[in-house]
């Protein structure tokens, strides 16, 4: 086991000033489940800090990440905010634990020395009641609770969901203190602590199992039969609504348990746990009132018309506590913009408190308000007109400034406290730019931010410094930074006060700003006076951003004012460039995500995909202030404090190999990955490939042999399974066993197939009489579905061996896909469970467009479905879309998704794409769209074992090889002559696509060259063998034995278009409309014959892919080359539903028995030659 502790370095780090508002730390910081506390600072003794202790939102496709993060601030400088970095991490079995909502204390011992506990909240399995001890408020800190191996918690160690504990120091105490410990997840529990060890029990008491009561949502109590809550008889258990997040303070003589409640439906709005409410109780374990909601992170307004309150922002969860900072209450919280919980951000809100002298048992209440500095009470409620009225504090953009932002400041639209389109306001990771845009603002969205300090603020007060206000001299502008998204006219309207100018409101317009036709789509600042409207302006106001026009308008990047001579730009955010081989290169926007194997505690980690040798890494600035140092292949990048990483990786390359290996299915073992492909006809069937970085892939076998032994995969009888067999095979690990599923379409039906060592080609095989259309395994809850079809996308329920259809099962559609506007509905379907959602993934082709990848989801699994493409768009040239495969992540946590892209007659090829969580979303490639490069969290491994150059050495065949249909008994060896294959026709055919035992091996593009090497001595007469580009409108080039036993060279093709050369090697016979003209060939489909004396000869196909042709050749040594005169037109057909083939093959039309021998096979890229 090992452990990192980090160590405070505080010291070495400036504090971060960035026009603080709401959220008071940085924009690019996500620090949720905040718990304040104010503590000495540890390096000027007598002074205090405000530290905000939290998890850290780093992984984005999850909650939190691996580290405790902690912020803090002078009380006496509230603006001045200093990262304290990961405070505690903790690393076991080879990754790191997450970490979810911590509590830090400090006690003082009987020696008078102070000491902190930290509560970290490990998500490690058995490490839930971890806790830590450490000298100072951001650490080091080291685990007190942990048995010898580090893997779990010591017998006796209490704490649960969600720590918190509250510590008195009474003079009393043996210890120096007394402390209580709170947790719980839609369960309350608490219990005095032992001071000897702060993790368990104190001797003598017990743990109380349900503390106050739970709710499913507001007034929907969570009933627990013979349960005891600590609680007032006679207190209605519908008020209390907790939910998680326990934390709990002292306000004058009572106590106040804040925590994450269920609220809304008691203001008239719908019920939400985005909300903390609090109780109180004359002891720290009650018993309990109910005092009711503290914040609604929602940001509850009063409605346009005051009939009804209104929700202004976004609701996920939230989680915090009050603290009393500079003589004021604050409650502390947290919001997730969008609504999108992986990304949350820090906030803060004044309240007023007022607590009773009398007891609560006596009748002394705790009541708590939001703050307004302005009112004689300093009391802030929203209430309509039907009398419903929201107490708690209210969302604003100004965080610790009370009095309002200072005006004549610039801040980032991300400090927007009021959206009528919650979805607008993205994400923000830049560490050296405080900026978070709302983008795609469109008309008759609104826009608010509460609010601006007119009235200035003479003196520091309550840690907030002095700033100036506006006065009649000062000809106050109003600036927006914005960038058009329309070519159209639109105009953007200020409103003061309310967007609203109706009696409720009493808005007023103070701007309209025309934006012309034809604006240029770039940053643009756009400014209007409104000096007449705000510049003998008291106190604090309101300013609302609208939009007016059609459709999308603009991305709202800042806004602020400016005064006459002191215009107001957007900060200054420096540049740097990376070269690389003297090239620059683009600068990925999105930082390398945390995972349990990464470790990553911060957000300031690139990673840039280059797809060739490094031979030169160069980076610069034109800013003197960014240092700049290269090591290796990393660049870091220091301003002002803040270090940006750039790790050059070799990229991976798209597609991974230029060859066809379609309707993928990929999963993970271990750190081992395994992907099936469609082969449909050949035999061995269902290759297994195996990889360990997701980019070289190796078969390691088959599994299967042949499907059948009947007429259709023995071509007798004019039968055959072209275009049919094996398709889009779903494979599964379920404990300890492999197993595969397929449809063959000729057999309408499915089969089964059960291994525990994916590497042999000991399959078991059962069937099941019933096709299941481009079918998915799932199992579930240890049962097992089937998720399959085209359009209607249904389940159906097998038995957990999966034998069979289970009787009584589930059997229906689980949803239907659209059709308007769709020319390939819904199909391909891969079904995973990824925490508590069920995510289908499918294609479809809208018309006009591309190919593409839908996700559908739920939270339930026969509940209702939502889609969205996750893929979409051209890729390498061509409009056929990427899509259709499998999703899966890396033992490290990142995510990447196997593809395949029609393309032409090499075949339906391979593309890696990376996947990254939005909004609970798979989205695919860079925002949707596919790329060429990407790098790999995985070190390389191994090489391609997909197709290769064969000697023929081995007595087995290789297991790039695969026969067109069953292959014959007997009529093939690697043995009968050593170092040579040799075929042997047992089956009269008619031409090669009913000819046995005919062997193929992919084709490579996007140009590549096989050459073989054929011995023709066996051949008897009406005997043919060579070398075939094999698809339904195939081409070769042969030895062919006349009947009187002469030999010839022959190029021939099933009858169609070709296209003869002329001198220059350009096909000549193209028809003005850029089609080729059809040319007349034999009955046999001989396009060029000449007579050959010898036996043995070289036979060479050259692939073009780019523009699918093909040319053949031949030679008596290997080193003359003498070239046909017709090119072949490759075309992928459904009618064989396979890219292009080389094929060896051996047949007879008169008498069976003669024989081939190749002495080698070699395919080259055509850039390897």
């Amino acid at each position: 086991m090992v452990k990192r502790i980090f160590a405070a370095f505080a010291a070495a780090l400036l504090g971060f000033i960035c026009n603080a508002g709401n959220p008071y730390i940085p924009l690019w910081e996500h620090l949720p489940d905040g718990e304040p506390r104010v503590f000495e600072d540890p390096d000027n003794p007598g002074k205090y800090r405000v530290y905000i202790i939290g998890s850290h939102d780093v992984r984005f496709g999850s909650y939190c990440g691996p580290d405790i993060r902690a912020w803090s601030a002078p009380v006496e400088d509230l603006e001045n905010w200093r990262d304290e970095g990961p405070i505690f991490t903790y690393f076991i079995d080879g990754q790191w634990d997450v970490m979810y909502a911590p509590d830090l204390v400090e006690v003082v011992n009987k020696e008078g020395v102070k000491e902190y506990y930290l509560y970290p909240h490990s998500r490690g399995a058995g490490r839930e009641a971890m806790v830590c001890k450490g000298s100072r408020p951001d650490g080091p800190f080291t685990p007190l609770n942990m048995t010898e191996d580090g893997r779990g918690t010591l017998p006796g160690s209490i704490f649960g969901f969600d720590p918190s504990v509250y510590v008195e120091q009474p003079a009393d105490s043996p210890a120096g203190f007394r402390a209580w410990g709170y947790w719980g997840f839609q369960r309350s529990s608490a219990a005095e602590l032992d001071p000897e060890t702060m993790w368990s029990v104190r001797p003598g008491t017990e743990v109380i199992p349900y503390f106050i009561p739970a709710s499913f949502s507001y007034g929907n109590v969570r009933e627990i039969p013979g349960a005891e809550f600590a609680v007032y008889e006679g207190e209605d258990l519908g008020d209390f609504n907790f939910f998680e997040a326990s934390s709990i303070r002292k306000v004058g003589n009572k106590y106040v348990w804040v925590f994450s409640g269920h609220s809304g439906p008691d203001y008239g709005l719908a019920s939400s746990n985005s909300t903390l409410r609090y109780a109180y109780a004359d002891s720290p374990v009650g018993p309990w009132k109910s005092g009711g909601v503290l914040v609604d992170s929602r940001a509850i307004v009063l409605g346009e018309d005051g009939t009804s309150l209104y929700e202004g922002y976004s609701g996920h969860n939230t989680h915090g506590s009050l603290q009393y900072i500079n003589d004021q209450w604050y409650v502390f919280y947290h919001r997730a913009p969008r609504g999108f919980g992986f990304a949350r951000q820090p906030m803060v809100a004044p309240v007023t408190v007022f607590a009773d002298e009398a007891p609560v048992a006596e009748g002394g209440k705790v009541r708590i308000y939001g703050y307004d500095p302005y009112t004689k009470d300093h009391i802030l409620t929203a209430k309509d007109s039907n009398g419903h009225e929201y107490k708690g504090a209210e969302v604003t953009s100004e965080g610790f400034n009370i009095f309002g932002l200072d005006p004549y400041k610039y801040y980032s639209a991300g400090y927007a406290c009021f959206l009528t389109d919650k979805t607008l306001q993205q994400d923000s990771w830049d560490v050296w730019d405080n900026a978070m845009d709302i983008a795609d603002v469109k008309g008759g969205d609104i826009v608010g931010f509460k609010y601006f300090g007119f009235g200035g603020l003479k003196k520091a007060v309550k840690g907030l410094k002095p700033f100036e206000g506006v006065n009649r001299k000062n000809k106050t502008e109003f600036n927006i930074f914005v960038t058009p998204k329309t070519s159209a006219a639109f105009r953007i309207a200020i409103w003061l006060d309310s967007p609203y100018s109706n009696d409720v409101w009493k808005g007023t317009k103070i701007a309209e700003i025309e934006v012309p036709a034809g604006s240029g789509q770039k940053l643009t600042k756009l400014t209007a006076q409104v000096g007449k409207f705000v510049d003998r302006l008291s106190g604090k106001h309101a300013i609302y951003v609208t939009g007016e026009g059609d459709g999308v308008l603009f991305d709202f990047h800042g806004l602020g004012f400016s005064k006459a001579g002191k215009p107001l730009e957007k900060p200054y955010v420096p540049k740097i460039e990376i070269l690389i081989n003297g090239k620059s290169v683009a600068l990925p926007e999105i930082p390398v995500r945390s995972t349990e194997k990464n470790g990553l505690v911060s957000q300031d980690n690139y990673d840039i995909a280059f797809g060739e040798e490094v031979r030169s890494l160069s980076a610069s600035s034109p800013d003197p202030e960014v240092g700049i140092e290269i090591d290796g292949m990393t660049v870091r990048a220091t301003w002002h404090g803040k270090t940006k990483t750039y790790r050059i990786k070799t990229a991976c390359v798209n597609p991974l190999t230029y060859t066809d290996i379609p309707d993928n299915d990929v999963i993970r073992v271990g750190d081992d990955f395994y992907m099936v492909s469609t082969t449909m006809y050949f035999c061995p069937g269902a290759p297994v490939m195996h990889s360990k970085d997701l980019v070289h892939w190796s078969i390691v076998s088959y599994i299967y042999d042949f499907l059948e032994d009947d007429d259709i995969y023995n071509l007798r009888n004019g039968r055959n399974a072209y275009g049919s067999g094996q398709w889009a095979t779903t494979l599964r690990y379920q404990d300890g066993v492999f197993y595969a599923l397929f449809i063959a379409n000729d057999q309408k039906k499915t089969y089964v197939f059960r291994t525990k060592d994916i590497t042999s080609s000991n399959w078991e095989r059962n069937e099941i009489d019933r096709p299941f259309h481009d079918a998915s395994l799932l199992f579930d809850e240890g049962r097992a579905y089937v998720i399959w079809g085209n359009g209607d996308i249904h389940i159906t329920e097998l038995t957990p061996d999966l034998r069979a259809i289970k009787e009584g099962g589930v059997d229906q559609i689980l949803f239907s896909s659209p059709t308007e506007g769709i020319m390939l509905r819904a199909e391909g379907a891969h079904a995973y469970k990824i925490g508590d959602m069920y995510y289908v993934l499918t294609i479809d082709w809208p018309r006009g467009g591309n190919r593409r990848e839908v996700c559908w989801r739920s939270r339930e699994l026969l509940g209702k479905y939502e889609s969205i493409p996750v893929l979409d768009g051209p890729f390498d040239g061509r409009r056929d879309g990427v899509a259709q495969g499998a999703i899966v992540d890396t033992p490290e946590g990142d995510w990447y998704a196997m593809m395949f892209q029609d393309h032409g007659a090499v075949g339906r090829i391979p593309t890696l794409q990376p996947v990254t969580w939005f909004r609970g979303w798979p989205v695919l490639g860079e925002r949707g769209k596919p790329v060429k490069n990407l790098s790999v969290n995985l070190e390389p491994c191994g090489s391609d074992y997909v197709w290769s150059d064969d000697d023929f050495d081995s007595p087995e065949l290789a297991l790039v090889w695969q026969w067109n249909h069953k292959p014959l008994d007997g009529g093939w060896s690697l043995t009968e002559r050593p170092g040579w294959m040799r075929l042997r026709g047992m089956q009269l055919a008619t031409g090669i696509t009913d000819a046995r035992n005919v062997l193929t091996q992919r084709t490579v593009g996007p140009a590549s060259e096989c050459v073989v090497r054929l011995d023709a001595s066996g051949l008897k007469p009406g005997d043919h063998a060579g070398l075939c580009a094999f698809q339904s409108n195939y081409g070769a080039v042969e030895i062919a034995v006349d009947s009187d036993g002469s030999r010839s060279l022959r190029v021939v093709s099933r009858a169609g278009t070709h296209s003869p050369k002329n001198a220059s090697g350009v096909s000549s016979n193209v028809a003005n409309d850029g089609t080729y003209a059809s040319i007349d060939v034999a009955n046999d489909g001989e396009i060029q014959r000449i007579p050959y004396d010898g036996t043995v000869v070289y036979l060479k196909i050259s692939y073009n892919f780019d523009n699918d042709t093909a040319m053949f050749g031949w030679s008596s040594d290997g080193e003359s080359w003498t070239m046909a005169e017709y090119m072949l037109q490759m075309r992928f057909t459904l009618d064989f539903f396979t890219g292009y083939r080389s094929a060896l093959y051996q047949y007879p039309t008169k008498t069976p028995g003669g024989h081939a021998d190749f002495d080698f096979y070699r395919l080259r890229p055509v850039d390897a030659l």
